[in-house]
């Protein structure tokens, strides 16, 4: 199983705007400064960001990079607290098996400058398997609102036909009984109601169920997950085929097989992605377009297969 995120993460973009809300304000302590001073001098790219004007914790990050990496500080962090103040390094890389839940388990500590130096190696950018854990959820909520959308429209004709004749499939795909089967087979030989209305009626409702159909069935199929990322000032999309949004439990992470993960450069991605990216570029964040995919944010994004 991929490192599981128990601390929280925010974006390089948020972690940006917290510092620059901070401003002129910060005021770390001096352990505080040297660590980071001495984090960035050791890890070249690497860039810190303080939380708030007097937090004890600060963002790491690297520019290219969608996610922080992680956070260091300087305080007693230690569970119940013992009054020492430690070193501390935050990232998902780490498992503190010391802890049974929440953001220590992704915490490690020490006394010594040196040795918290060395402990921030595990501060790395996040995999593919950690930005799924972090996003796939909004999408499988926004793909389930699309089927939703269609079977509302399916319901409203429904009602005003008989609310105990058809099934529009609340608790899975739909399953017409007979009569209902027979209505629609009279629709689609032309039968001649005695009451026209209730055949337009019908023929709508039986229109609203095959979209709904339709919806399900398109709205079944994997995704693309990409992450459009920049590595020493040069575009890269790092791609994860066939993610299965509504079977993947994401925050308790997940494992991906390596042939579903390649990186593409800007001239090696394949058309579909860059056409169904180009659409998508046009929506805000945590908007869906059905048959096309999902934005989660301005550099991550699920594409609808084709």
């Amino acid at each position: 199983m991929t490192n599981k995120i128990y601390m929280p993460l925010i974006t390089v973009k948020e972690a940006k705007q917290q510092a620059n809300a901070a401003g002129a304000e910060t005021r770390w302590s001096s352990e505080l400064r040297e660590f980071a001073d001495e984090l960035m001098r050791k890890m070249k790219g690497y860039k810190v960001a303080p939380r708030a004007a007097q937090s004890n914790l600060a963002w790491v990050y690297r520019e290219g990079d969608n996610y922080c990496m992680g956070e260091i500080g300087f305080g007693d962090f230690l569970k119940g607290g013992d009054g020492t103040k430690r070193y501390a390094v935050f990232s998902p890389q780490i498992f503190n098996g010391k802890y049974g839940h929440g953001r220590h388990l992704n915490m490690r500590v020490t006394t010594s400058l040196k040795q918290a130096v060395k402990n921030c190696a595990a501060l790395r950018p996040l995999s593919i398997a950690q930005i799924l854990q972090l996003s796939g959820d909004r999408c499988s909520s926004a793909s389930r609102n699309v089927i939703d959308e269609a079977r509302k429209v399916a319901k409203e004709v429904k009602r005003e036909l008989l609310p105990s004749l058809f099934d529009t499939g609340e608790y899975g795909f739909s399953r017409p009984n007979a009569l209902q089967a027979e209505l629609k087979h009279l629709v689609e030989t032309g039968y001649e109601f005695m009451n026209a209305e209730v055949g337009e009626k019908l023929n709508t409702f039986f229109n609203s169920m095959k979209e709904l159909n339709a919806t399900e069935n398109s709205e079944s199929e994997p995704f693309t997950f990409v992450e459009a990322i920049s590595v020493f000032g040069k575009p890269k999309y790092r791609v994860a085929e066939n993610i299965d949004v509504h079977k993947s439990t994401f925050s308790w992470g997940i494992d991906l097989d390596t042939e579903q993960v390649k990186v593409y450069s800007q001239e090696e991605v394949p058309h579909d992605i860059l056409a169904k990216l180009s659409v998508l570029s046009m929506v805000q964040d945590e908007h869906y377009v059905a048959g096309v995919g999902y934005r989660f944010s301005e550099n991550i994004f699920y594409i609808r297969n084709s």
